[in-house]
């Protein structure tokens, strides 16, 4: 069936990858250059074509690329030439045996990250009056678990962008505790 069909392009002037991409676009429509001839593509016709052209049996060498017809190059509609992405310029098809070798041999790929550690976050005050007034909060019985827990993440905050508890901080803190009988 491959003879057959290689006769029959032949006198045409047209490679076996001129006319599988032409019959494809002709049954698919309009494609991306990269997409014609993908794996998992509608373009079957290089597969149906017998690799073995010789009576020997034997394949005369490495099959042409799918995408640039061995020549290596593709041409945009802008005119311009780019190496080819499935053959890399080499014009033969690549044997894909579904592995590639992902082994990092640079020495900067085992240096130590440059990452920041994750940092834990704070969860108690950080300074003696802080912590005081944290430890009331904490023992007042009056208050329910979502309250303590929003006052002692004020005093933290308070901490972290003043440095300390300051006087005025602490007394609008203690207004807020219920007063102790």
């Amino acid at each position: 069936m491959g003879r057959h069909a290689g006769r029959s392009i032949e006198p045409s002037g047209l490679g076996l990858s001129d006319f599988a991409v032409l019959e494809m676009l002709f049954s698919v429509g309009p494609q991306k250059v990269n997409d014609i001839g993908a794996e998992g593509g509608k373009c079957y016709s290089l597969q149906m074509i017998d690799p073995l052209q010789s009576g020997s049996g034997q394949p005369h060498g490495p099959e042409s690329c799918r995408i640039c017809g061995g020549d290596g190059r593709i041409d945009n509609s802008f005119g311009n030439v780019a190496k080819c992405p499935s053959c890399h310029g080499s014009g033969k098809r690549a044997q894909d045996t579904g592995f590639h070798d992902v082994t990092k041999t640079k020495p900067s790929h085992h240096l130590p990250s440059n990452r920041a550690g994750v940092v834990e976050k704070q969860t108690w005050p950080s300074t003696p009056t802080g912590a005081q007034l944290a430890t009331e909060i904490r023992d007042a019985a009056s208050l329910n678990a979502d309250t303590k827990a929003r006052l002692t993440r004020e005093i933290i905050e308070h901490e972290g962008t003043h440095g300390l508890c300051t006087k005025t901080f602490l007394k609008k803190m203690r207004k807020q505790l219920p007063a102790a009988k």
